[in-house]
């Protein structure tokens, strides 16, 4: 036992929490200029950097703001989208043609024929070239194709032919969106006096097929110079009867005949070279 003084003090501790730190990924394109392969997509760095806030506020052990502080920003992070290409096996699509739907179907022992105009292709129709038939068809009726040299004087003479975008099937949604068949850049050939775009639209699906849709084409920006919607009627189709669904209209297209064609001329529009 003993005599003793108790003495209380009030102290202030200071204490802190750490702020979540955040992981930053740094990455960078390696482009394949000249080549078939895709660029790549690389990470050059992983830092970890932590957000910074324009105060920092001291409280009492009751929530009580008793101290601010000015923070001084180290570095300002700019996120970026980065521009990659993808590159594919170039192809011109010379036609699109969907073959006649099977069912019921009689072509006679003959078959049948069609025919179309290739002459805008004759820059590339040059040399050995290889040609397929892609996106199912070449599984369905056995087919003959000839090319028919005709004599005479065109309409015009074609110096060249540039593919804007390579054939593709994508989503409505997808191409307004531009995520596909984005504004491009094309230089136009500096001998040439007239120029035209040629178009081949086809949709596809249950939410392609048969529900029309706008498309257009927008040359240096501005006003939409070329809006139409795609949409063909396939009652008079010259291949009947057909099976399954042949009669309905579709969008750009009919089982057993050409798909819709557009064709634009341009030359008030654009400028050599």
């Amino acid at each position: 036992s003993g005599d003793y003084i108790l003495t209380i003090v009030n102290d202030t501790i200071l204490d802190s929490v750490q702020a979540v730190p955040n992981i930053v990924v740094t990455r960078l394109i390696f482009p394949n200029y000249g080549t078939s392969i895709d660029d790549s997509i690389g990470i050059i760095a992983t830092d970890t950097l932590w957000e910074s806030i324009r105060y920092v506020y001291t409280y009492d052990s009751i929530g009580v703001i008793v101290n601010t502080q000015v923070t001084h920003i180290d570095s300002t992070l700019i996120i970026s989208d980065l521009t990659y290409y993808k590159r594919y096996p170039m192809a011109f699509q010379i036609m699109s043609f969907v073959t006649p739907y099977g069912g019921w179907l009689d072509l006679g022992s003959n078959g049948k024929t069609w025919y179309f105009d290739v002459t805008d292709y004759t820059p590339i129709l040059q040399g050995k070239k290889r040609i397929t038939v892609s996106g199912g068809g070449q599984w369905q009726e056995d087919m003959d194709i000839q090319f028919l040299f005709i004599v005479g004087t065109p309409p015009r003479d074609v110096i060249d032919m540039q593919q804007i975008w390579r054939p593709q099937s994508k989503g409505y949604g997808t191409i307004m969106s531009e995520k596909v068949f984005e504004p491009r850049n094309v230089e136009m050939h500096s001998g040439a006096s007239q120029y035209k775009i040629r178009t081949v639209i086809t949709g596809h699906g249950q939410e392609g097929e048969f529900i029309p849709q706008s498309h257009y084409l927008n040359i240096d920006g501005g006003t939409q110079e070329y809006l139409w919607q795609v949409w063909t009627e396939c009652s008079d189709n010259p291949i009947y009867p057909q099976g399954g669904t042949w009669i309905y209209d579709r969008a750009g297209w009919c089982p057993g005949k050409p798909s819709d064609l557009r064709e634009d001329d341009i030359t008030s529009l654009v400028s050599p070279g």
